[in-house]
């Protein structure tokens, strides 16, 4: 608490303050949005990428409260292939959340990644993330807002 070292969950939240009012409210929407979609689905895990301002991303993912350890683990690789498929990418911010209305208890995880260098080994663990997991297969990448 009184250490003068910013942590990674302050930088993400710098990140997301330094997003445009615009680019604000489009991205509090889509993670309304994606909350409201995840109520009737089943308990499996879900998740959304959306791309803001200033080459940052943002990962929105659920899951359920009594597995956060597993679900920490899939937002940081979701965020690592986040930043590989998405061209202009190089912060991605992660927040994942219990899936609503689903037990009792709320928790949630927030995620800095910042990788301005992307090298051809992380190229390869993006791709393998990708083909062993699934994750993100089908999105379309585009700039938040459009």
């Amino acid at each position: 608490m009184h250490s003068k070292a910013i942590t990674t969950n302050e930088e993400a939240l710098v990140a997301m303050a330094l997003q445009p009012r615009g680019h604000r409210a489009n991205l509090a929407d889509a993670f309304v949005d994606f909350l409201k979609s995840t109520e009737t689905k089943d308990a499996r895990l879900a998740s959304r990428a959306a791309v803001g301002a200033h080459a940052t991303a943002f990962v929105f993912l659920t899951g359920k409260h009594g597995d956060r350890e597993r679900r920490s683990q899939e937002l940081a690789l979701r965020c690592h292939v986040v930043r590989g498929r998405a061209p202009s990418v190089t912060t991605v911010v992660g927040i994942a959340t219990d899936k609503p209305g689903v037990g009792s208890g709320h928790s949630s995880d927030i995620l800095y990644l910042y990788m301005p260098e992307w090298t051809a080994e992380n190229e390869r663990m993006a791709k393998q993330i990708q083909r062993d997991l699934g994750y993100f297969n089908n999105a379309e990448w585009k700039k938040a807002g459009r």
